[in-house]
């Protein structure tokens, strides 16, 4: 198993959320059934920690897997897959901060009202009030783009952010072989707001 992570910064005003932090990981898999288990919100959850976006922007406090452009033309398609950020602190008083999944039921909002929730960790998600856009349209940055790859004998999958400006929309790529999602980030309000010219 192999793991790459690349940082591109562009700080126009380092606060809260207002800069332009370009991540990727990449990692590689020998293949042993199928790649579609790698599609899974345990192996995106992963992906999501690696990149490390809520460590670096701490305005982002969730992420919602939503339908590219121009898929959700065609289909409206909404998604319940939810990353939120966890912050954890152990016995020791050693602070961990990941992505944890968050499947939202909407037939059954107090199921899921809780169920991410783990001892001595907190979310912040729950907590503050979050804005996001309503689809893959800017402007907004750190969408994160979740892409597997299957070959005849690996399964690669990369991930990483995407920055949107005024009015520019993502559409779904195309690479034969490949499978591709997005999520979208949701932020305080006061950081969006303060990125705001």
């Amino acid at each position: 198993m192999r793991y790459l992570k690349l940082v591109f910064l562009t700080v126009s005003c380092i606060k809260n959320y207002v800069f332009s932090l370009n991540l990727q990981v990449y990692g590689e898999m020998p293949k042993e059934h199928v790649c579609d288990e790698y599609e899974r919100l345990e192996h995106v959850e992963e992906y999501i920690t690696r990149l490390e976006i809520f460590k670096d922007a701490d305005g982002i406090l969730a992420y919602n897997k939503v339908a590219y452009a121009d898929e959700y033309k065609i289909y409206r398609q909404t998604f319940d897959d939810y990353f939120l950020k966890e912050i954890c602190t152990s016995s020791t008083g050693e602070v961990s901060i990941r992505a944890r999944a968050w499947k939202h039921s909407r037939t059954k909002p107090r199921a899921s009202q809780f169920s991410p929730e783990k001892i001595n960790c907190e979310y912040p998600y729950y907590r503050n009030g979050t804005t996001s856009v309503p689809q893959t349209k800017g402007p907004m940055n750190h969408f994160i783009e979740y892409k597997v790859c299957e070959t005849a004998s690996t399964c690669s999958i990369t991930a990483r952010t995407i920055n949107l400006g005024v009015d520019e929309e993502r559409n779904k790529p195309v690479e034969e072989g490949c499978v591709f999602s997005i999520y979208k980030p949701y932020v305080t309000i006061a950081a969006f707001l303060s990125s705001r010219p």
